[in-house]
């Protein structure tokens, strides 16, 4: 199994302020209100929030959660098969 860290997932808001945004980068355009996000300001500037997902191989003593092809973070749709399992003391499934 490879190791790969998991990206920063950011939160902020830019024009609503009941609308939280999480993204892996801030983009240009705010996907609410599609104006430039560096031409206007942020009602809460982005700020990091700790990832919920984990590799599995560093999660020993865990319920893991998979898809199929993939990773949640990259390739998750709510229509592909998911697999499960456990991992031991040693972090292997």
């Amino acid at each position: 199994m490879s190791r790969q860290s998991t990206p920063d997932i950011l939160c902020w808001q830019h024009c609503d302020k009941l609308t939280n945004i999480l993204c892996f980068s801030v983009p240009l355009v705010c996907p609410l209100c599609h104006y430039n996000t560096t031409h206007s300001p942020s009602r809460i500037p982005p700020y990091k929030l700790p990832s919920p997902l984990t590799n599995a191989g560093e999660s020993p003593v865990s319920l893991v959660v998979r898809p199929t092809v993939g990773t949640f973070l990259r390739n998750y749709d709510n229509s592909v098969n998911l697999h499960i399992g456990v991992t031991d003391t040693k972090g292997e499934v």
